[in-house]
């Protein structure tokens, strides 16, 4: 997780059948994906830090409420942990933020943004990745790259 963000649990109650269950840790700007999924279904959605979370388990485990998986009680809203949540310059801002990275653009001979092929897999894995496993189109220009060891997110 980056610095300075906050990370946080969801706990998910469902007061008519009595089951919950708890999911985490996320970051505060996915918080509302699963809120959306809650209210969908008529479950109460709850964010709760990691210190506060045991105790919330054992209440409602006392009180004779059964645990099962989030998917029981939601539908799961989609992964969005790798998107991109900085701000964007105009040419990319309509971009899909699963797939962004930065890049040299060798026709732009600047920095720009680019989509990937496949959604972004961390920084890590496509670092490791083969040659051409992963191609990036810079939005500006629309040159595409290969060379996928010089790419980044700030």
């Amino acid at each position: 997780m980056k610095k300075g963000k906050l990370e946080f649990y969801v706990l998910l109650k469902d007061t008519e059948s009595s089951r919950f269950a708890a999911t985490g840790p996320m970051q505060t700007h996915l918080l509302n994906d699963w809120y959306v999924a809650a209210s969908a279904r008529d479950v109460l959605a709850l964010d709760v830090r990691q210190e506060d979370l045991q105790g919330e388990r054992r209440f409602l485990l006392d009180e004779g409420w059964e645990q099962v998986e989030p998917s029981d009680l939601v539908d799961e809203p989609a992964d969005r942990s790798n998107h991109y949540v900085g701000s964007l310059p105009s040419y990319a801002s309509y971009a899909d933020r699963s797939r962004l990275v930065s890049i040299l653009c060798k026709t732009c001979v600047k920095t720009r943004w680019a989509t990937l092929t496949k959604p972004f897999p961390g920084i890590e894995k496509l670092r490791a990745a083969d040659m051409y496993e992963y191609r990036a189109t810079c939005l500006k220009c629309g040159d595409e790259a290969s060379d996928n060891y010089k790419w980044f997110r700030p």
